[in-house]
């Protein structure tokens, strides 16, 4: 992603604010997503919550945390204030950490998972890492792949299996 322009990189921007955005790292998100380890059963994190999480990390400056939680408010589909962390951080990852296309995507599908399947992917997972990813590049204006080309994708992924 980023500047790489492989065949999924045509087919699906990435946004390249990743270079500007230093301060978001591998580490500095993991560290806010163990703060929700416990809540990941449930699957939604409250506003409220998330705020709190970001002052974990003392490396975020203001303007990370404003770019968090316009994306926060773009996630809250449903305007309860509560978000799918899983995919909200997997979207965020997989776009904004500073690494090539096969670590984002990696990062992603790590963090979404985040443990629980021992690393395989399942259609279901791969659909909501990729539809995330697509909606975080949306954001920033990055071209994006409709639904219908994300499930294209997934089924041709599992279909090569």
């Amino acid at each position: 992603m980023g500047n790489d322009q492989s065949a999924l990189n045509s087919r699906m921007g990435v946004t390249a604010m990743a270079f500007t955005t230093g301060n978001i790292e591998k580490a500095e998100l993991l560290a806010v997503a163990e703060k929700f380890r416990p809540l990941l059963a449930e699957g939604n994190v409250g506003r409220a919550d998330f705020e709190e999480a970001l002052k974990v990390v003392e490396k975020f400056e203001a303007s990370d945390v404003e770019l968090f939680m316009r994306l926060f408010t773009m996630f809250d589909n449903a305007g309860e204030n509560t978000i799918p962390f899983r995919e909200y951080l997997s979207g965020v990852g997989g776009c904004l950490i500073n690494d090539s296309l096969k670590g984002k995507l990696r990062f992603a599908f790590d963090v979404y998972d985040f443990g629980e399947s021992e690393g395989q992917a399942t259609r279901l997972s791969m659909r909501k890492v990729l539809n995330s990813m697509n909606l975080v590049a949306s954001y920033f204006g990055d071209p994006v792949v409709t639904p219908e080309q994300i499930d294209a994708m997934v089924t041709e992924t599992f279909n090569k299996r």
